[in-house]
């Protein structure tokens, strides 16, 4: 499963989409996926609403850096496993260098916006809370 996943993070790596990686794929690897809501699945904790595929309308691709990065740490694992030696190759590398770039070009521009106004206590009461365990 794990070669698999890899074969498809590195399928995704190569696709000439402009912008970098999107945030949703299909299982092949398509990227135009529309957003649905499901009611028939909660979200986390039972909480809110749950989109399947697409971007849901209201959040976008916020940080296009953090997917390229995810495709670093994924991908990486290629390199360095004998097993997956088949996975890696010299053009993969350089592929990996150039998202790697792309995504410290993100996060420092992330690094150099203001910070957000900080929330009241009634503010965080009616947002739906996330790893309140």
């Amino acid at each position: 499963i794990c070669r698999k996943f890899l074969e498809f993070l590195k399928n995704i790596c190569f696709l000439d989409s402009e912008g970098g990686p999107q945030s949703t794929y299909s299982h092949l690897g398509q990227g135009e996926v529309p957003a649905e809501k499901v009611p028939y699945l909660a979200g986390f904790h039972g909480r809110g609403d749950l989109t399947v595929g697409g971007v849901a309308p209201d959040r976008g691709d916020a940080l296009p850096g953090a997917l390229c990065g995810l495709l670093c740490l994924g991908l990486t694992h290629a390199c360095f496993d004998v097993r997956l030696k088949d996975l890696c190759s010299p053009k993969l590398i350089e592929r990996l260098e150039s998202l790697a770039t792309t995504a410290y070009e993100a996060f420092q521009d992330y690094a150099k916006r203001p910070p957000p106004p900080s929330a009241t206590a009634a503010d965080l009461a009616s947002q739906p809370s996330y790893f309140d365990d």
